[in-house]
């Protein structure tokens, strides 16, 4: 596998999105690789970094009584589509 694959790797490990699989695949290289284990660590210092680049935002009052409220009112066991945004 390529450097640019674990990179790519590395994008996904620090976003928590990769199967166990890949996990163990990108650890084992970075065990390894000093190349890739410091791409790393500046991938991650980005995605740290934008995370906090955006002001929070208070949620909006009455949203979580919407959420609820909607799945209160779904039928027990359902699995069809999730519930449409409410109109403004």
């Amino acid at each position: 596998m390529s450097h640019r694959r674990y990179l790519e790797l590395a994008a996904g490990g620090a976003l928590d999105d990769l199967e166990p699989d890949e996990r163990t695949l990108l650890e084992q290289h970075l065990g390894e690789c000093r190349s890739c284990r410091l791409g790393a660590r500046d991938i991650g210092e980005v995605v740290t970094a934008l995370g906090m680049a955006t002001p929070r935002r208070a949620v909006p009052a009455g949203t979580w009584a919407l959420i609820l409220s909607a799945i209160r009112e779904a039928p027990s066991g359902s699995s069809g589509s999730p519930v449409p945004p409410a109109t403004r």
